[in-house]
């Protein structure tokens, strides 16, 4: 539905051979769809009818609508780009 950077992200990685608290590069769908979910988070955070709504489908809705709402394209196909980059 909408797309959220996925490559180059710094994560933390397990502790291996001796080394605590590592961090290495990493790419894909692991590394953008929290991007986009704690976007999505703060939108919803803010929106006081997603947070009247009962705990259904309607709430899921609300939250597809307000995560499309709040996309903004940036130039590419929708096959990669989705909606959008969600913004705040």
């Amino acid at each position: 539905a909408c797309a959220a950077p996925g490559v180059g992200i710094v994560s933390t990685v397990p502790d291996r051979d001796g080394y605590t608290g590592a961090y290495m590069e990493m790419d894909g769908t692991s590394m953008a769809s929290p991007a986009a979910c704690g976007v999505l988070a703060v939108i919803l955070s803010r929106d006081a009818a997603y947070k009247a709504l009962p705990r259904n489908r309607s709430r899921m809705k609300r939250a597809a609508l307000l995560l499309a709402q709040h996309c903004k394209p940036f130039g590419l196909s929708t096959s990669y780009e989705g909606r959008g980059l969600p913004t705040v």
